[in-house]
């Protein structure tokens, strides 16, 4: 789920997608584990329940001010399991999850997913969420400990959060984002050209980063709008508001927002062309999964 930039519970993003990823991987390789969700988020959980991945849901709502009960709730579900490694993704869960790891005197492997404290994410957000973001940097900083470790899926990312949490190279490494091309044709199928007009498609999130007002304005500039169509697959907080932004600007007939999509391949096979004009991104899954499938990308630097 999504509310002032935390995320903490399993919705249809693209770090949520990465850790059913992993988990399933490790859970191939006889690895027990114990998924943790620190709200109620029914998003990807039928798949870890699906790849029988023990998922647990602490029942918050997605409020900054609930972290001291999250992390005593935590605790307590976490010290009988007696965990040897607590891996966490996401501001909220690094904070409950490094505190809970000093208590319980294990690891912690933080995995990091975008930019979240640049000037890009910051000049992007609300002003409450800015508020929480600062709020989150310094938990950050007090969570931190000597057996905290983190994984980056970018250059980028890892230099962003280094720097903003103070952190020494030795402590941090690399690990792109990947795509199970198994789930992909090896040889991506030719488009319809006979259809009249371009299909463009998206796959996001409905936040402030992923610029989607940008391109519904971009849309509208086009002297062939009638030939061109946009498919908006994902959902969130800006969806309603975006929906009446294309109809002012008079897009109704060429923008279809379908929802949260299970399985995403045969739409990126259909499309002509994915757009992605992110005002920042670590390493998109979603961007991936479009060249995955053979598709011509248009994205922002």
């Amino acid at each position: 789920g999504a509310q002032g930039g935390v995320r903490v519970g399993l919705g249809r993003g693209g770090a949520e997608r990465h850790l059913l990823n992993i988990a399933a991987y490790l859970k191939g390789r006889g690895v027990e584990q114990l998924v943790v969700q620190l709200c109620d988020d029914q998003g990807l959980l039928p798949e870890f329940t699906a790849r029988s991945i023990q998922t647990l849901s602490l029942g918050f709502d997605h409020k900054i001010f609930r972290l001291p009960l999250m992390l005593a709730k935590f605790f307590a579900r976490a010290r009988p399991w007696r965990p040897q490694i607590i891996v966490t993704q996401l501001p909220m869960s690094d904070i409950v999850g490094r505190l809970a790891a000093r208590q319980l005197d294990v690891p912690t492997l933080s995995v990091w997913q975008a930019t979240r404290y640049g000037p890009e994410a910051a000049g992007n957000e609300s002003f409450r969420a800015r508020v929480v973001l600062r709020l989150l940097k310094k938990l950050e900083c007090l969570s931190l400990s000597p057996h905290s470790r983190f994984i980056a899926v970018s250059k980028a990312v890892e230099i962003n959060y280094r720097e903003a949490l103070g952190l020494a190279p030795a402590r941090c490494t690399v690990i792109p984002n990947t795509v199970d091309l198994g789930r992909f044709p090896e040889i991506a199928p030719l488009r319809n050209f006979d259809r009249a007009g371009i299909r463009l498609l998206h796959v996001g999130r409905h936040v402030p980063q992923k610029g989607l007002s940008t391109l519904l304005q971009a849309l509208a500039l086009l002297p062939s709008r009638p030939e061109v169509l946009l498919d908006l697959i994902g959902g969130g907080p800006l969806t309603r508001e975006l929906k009446a932004e294309a109809f002012r600007l008079g897009l109704h007939s060429a923008v279809v927002f379908r929802g949260s999509i299970h399985n995403i391949v045969p739409a990126l096979l259909d499309a002509d062309l994915f757009v992605l004009p992110s005002h920042y991104e670590g390493l998109s899954l979603a961007y991936l999964e479009a060249l995955a499938a053979g598709l011509p990308v248009i994205a922002s630097d």
